[in-house]
C-alpha cells in the first residue's frame, strides 16, 4: 500500500514537472523582449519587393545641378516690378544619377519621433491580432515586452518630426496623411517579422530603415538676386487649383486606398533657408507633402502681401547702411505641370531678380556693383536706390575698396595676376549679368534724352550726375525711375581716391569730378565729365577713353 502511494505521488511530479517544462509559449514572457533600433532612411525606392510601387516617373529630362536635378526653368520678365525665374528642382542624392540599383541610408534626425505597432501572426505572416504598441525616438532605441518563441508582425511608421504621434486605433488601421497635417511634411513606413528566442539572454532586436511614402514639396522665396531680406508674405493654394493629394494609407497592408483633393491651404509662417552662403532671412521655404498617385501637378501659388527689405547707404551719414522696404503686392506664378514620384523631394521656387531697365538697346543695372567681403553668397551686389554720398565722415572714401574694380579681383580676396576678369558675372544668379561692351556704352552716351543734374540737400549743391530720366517704366518696388551715373573719380595703384573733390568743373583751373565706368576692354573706359562754363554752356562729356588697366572705376552691370 504505501509503495502503491509513493508510486503515485511520484507520477504527480513527474506530470507537473512535465507541464511546467512543456508550457504553451504564450505564457513564457521574453526577458528582453522585443527591440526596435533605426537604421536610417532608405533614399532609393526601386525595391521590387517593396509594398508600395513606383509611380510614373517624370517625363522632363532632368539636368544635374549641384545637389539636385534642374529640369524646369522659365524667366518671368518684370512681374510687379522685379524679375522672376520659375524653378523646379528633383532631389535625389547624387549617387544614385549612376544606377537606379545603387542603395543609399541617410541618417534620420535624433529627436524624430515614430510608432511601432505590434501584430501576432499566424505561420503564413498573416497579422491575426493586435499586440502592443509603442513610440520612440530615432536616437534611443526602445523595447516592448513580448513572449518567447514567437513570431510578430512589427509595423513602423513616423512623420519625420519631433511632435507626438496620436496613439494608434486598432479597431481602425488605417491613417489619413494630409498635406494640411500639424504632424509633419513626410510619411516614412517599414515592417517586418521577428521570430522572439527561447533564450531569455538572447537579445531580440529588429533594426528598422524607413522609406519615404509620400513627395515633399518645398515652395521656397529666394530674394538673393534683388540683395533683400523678406519680411513678410503669405501664400494660398486655394480648393480649385490645390496641387496637394492626400490619402488614406493602410497600416496593415503598407497602400494606400484612397485619394482626395486637399482643401485651401494658407501659410504666412516661413522657415528661413540656412547655409554659409545665404543670409539670413533671405531665402524662405514652406514645405508641404502630397500623395502621388501617378498624376501630373501643377502649382500656381496665390503670393499675397510680399515684402523686402533692401539696404542702402544713407547718403547723409556714410558708410553706415539703412533699409528700406519695398511691396511686392500680389502675384499668381504658374509653374509647369510635373508628376510627383514617392519618395522625392521637389524644391518649386520662386528666383527674384533686379529688373534691368531697358535702355538704348541694353538693360543697365539700376545701380552700381558693390562688394561684400563678409559675405560668401552674395558678395557681388548692386545697391538699391544708388544714393549719391555726401562728404560727411569720409565719403566715398569709405568705399575705395567696395565700388572700385580694377583687373585684380578684390584686395580681400586671393591675389593672383592682372587678368580679365568679369566682376558682373558673380552677381547671384551667377551668370546673369555682364560688364558692357564698348559699343553698348557708345550708344549710352549718343542718346540725348539726359539732363545734369547737381547734387541736392548738399552744401552749395556740390557734386554732380547724369540722369537718363524715366527710363524705366512705373513700379512701386524701386524710389524711381531713372538710369543714373555718378561721377565718383577713380580708385589708382596706391588706393587712394582721385579725380573726386565733390564739385563740377568751371571754365578756369578746376576740373571738377570726373566719372569713369569699367568696359568689358580692360584698357577702356566710359568717361564721364561735366563743364560748367555758365548759363547756356554748361555741358557733359561723354566719351570712351584709354587709360592704365589698373585704374579702380566703378561698374555699371548689364543683362545677358
Amino acid at each position: 500500500m504505501e509503495a502503491r502511494n509513493i508510486l503515485f505521488l511520484l507520477t504527480i511530479l513527474s506530470i507537473i514537472i512535465f507541464c511546467n517544462c512543456k508550457r504553451h509559449d504564450k505564457e513564457i514572457i521574453h526577458e528582453k523582449g522585443i527591440s526596435i533600433k533605426v537604421e536610417g532612411i532608405d533614399e532609393f525606392n526601386d525595391d521590387p519587393n517593396e509594398l508600395v510601387s513606383n509611380s510614373q516617373r517624370s517625363p522632363y529630362k532632368k539636368i544635374k545641378g549641384s545637389q539636385d536635378y534642374l529640369f524646369y526653368q522659365e524667366e518671368l520678365n518684370e512681374l510687379n516690378g522685379i524679375d522672376m525665374d520659375l524653378i523646379i528642382r528633383e532631389g535625389r542624392p547624387q549617387t544614385l544619377a549612376k544606377t537606379r540599383s545603387t542603395a543609399l541610408t541617410t541618417p534620420m534626425e535624433g529627436n524624430r519621433k515614430y510608432i511601432v505597432v505590434v501584430y501576432n501572426t499566424d505561420e503564413n505572416r498573416n497579422p491575426i491580432s493586435y499586440f502592443a504598441q509603442a513610440q520612440g525616438r530615432a536616437n534611443s532605441q526602445i523595447n516592448i515586452p513580448a513572449y518567447r518563441n514567437k513570431q510578430y508582425l512589427c509595423i513602423v511608421y513616423s512623420y519625420n518630426s519631433e511632435a507626438d504621434i496620436p496613439p494608434f486605433d486598432p479597431s481602425n488601421p488605417f491613417l489619413n496623411i494630409s498635406a494640411s497635417s500639424s504632424l509633419g511634411t513626410d510619411f516614412l513606413f517599414s515592417y517586418g517579422y521577428i521570430t522572439t528566442s527561447d533564450d531569455p539572454n538572447t537579445a531580440n532586436t529588429m533594426v528598422i530603415t524607413f522609406k519615404r511614402m509620400v513627395s515633399t514639396i518645398r515652395l521656397q522665396l529666394n530674394a538673393r538676386g534683388v540683395f533683400s531680406r523678406i519680411v513678410s508674405a503669405t501664400v494660398e493654394f486655394p480648393t480649385a487649383s490645390s496641387p496637394f493629394r492626400n490619402g488614406t494609407f493602410s497600416v496593415l497592408t503598407g497602400q494606400f486606398t484612397g485619394f482626395q483633393n486637399q482643401s485651401t491651404i494658407t501659410r504666412n509662417t516661413w522657415n528661413n533657408l540656412l547655409g554659409d552662403t545665404v543670409p539670413t532671412g533671405w531665402v524662405k521655404y514652406y514645405d508641404f507633402l502630397t500623395v502621388p498617385n501617378g498624376n501630373p501637378i501643377e502649382l500656381r501659388p496665390q503670393i499675397k502681401g510680399l515684402v523686402l527689405e533692401s539696404l542702402t547707404v544713407d547718403p547723409n551719414n556714410p558708410p553706415n547702411l539703412i533699409s528700406a522696404q519695398r511691396s511686392m503686392g500680389d502675384f499668381i506664378p504658374r509653374f509647369t505641370a510635373f508628376t510627383p514620384e514617392r519618395g522625392v523631394r521637389y524644391t518649386v521656387e520662386l528666383r527674384m531678380k533686379e529688373s534691368a531697365i531697358n535702355f538704348a538697346e541694353s538693360r543697365w543695372a539700376r545701380g552700381n556693383l558693390s562688394f561684400f567681403k563678409d559675405d560668401k553668397g552674395n558678395k557681388y551686389r548692386f545697391w538699391y536706390n544708388n544714393n549719391y554720398v555726401s562728404e560727411n565722415n569720409g565719403g566715398l572714401k569709405n568705399f575705395i575698396e567696395r565700388d572700385y574694380f580694377d583687373t585684380r579681383l578684390p584686395i580681400s580676396e586671393p591675389q593672383a595676376a592682372s587678368m580679365i576678369w568679369d566682376p558682373c558675372d558673380s552677381v547671384y544668379p551667377r551668370g546673369t549679368w555682364r560688364l558692357p561692351t564698348v559699343a553698348e556704352w557708345t550708344q549710352l552716351f549718343a542718346n540725348n534724352y539726359r539732363t545734369t543734374r547737381k547734387r541736392k540737400n548738399q552744401v552749395n549743391d556740390k557734386g554732380w550726375y547724369i540722369s537718363w530720366e524715366n527710363a524705366a517704366p512705373e513700379s512701386p518696388t524701386y524710389a524711381h525711375r531713372n538710369l543714373n551715373l555718378v561721377a565718383a573719380g577713380y580708385r589708382d595703384i596706391n588706393r587712394t581716391l582721385q579725380n573726386y573733390k565733390n564739385q563740377v568743373s568751371n571754365f578756369l583751373d578746376n576740373p571738377g569730378d570726373l566719372g569713369y565706368f569699367r568696359t568689358s576692354d580692360t584698357s577702356l573706359f566710359a568717361h564721364i565729365k561735366y563743364h560748367d562754363f555758365g548759363l547756356l554752356l554748361s555741358q557733359p562729356s561723354l566719351k570712351i577713353d584709354s587709360f592704365d588697366e589698373v585704374k579702380g572705376a566703378n561698374v555699371r552691370c548689364v543683362r545677358k
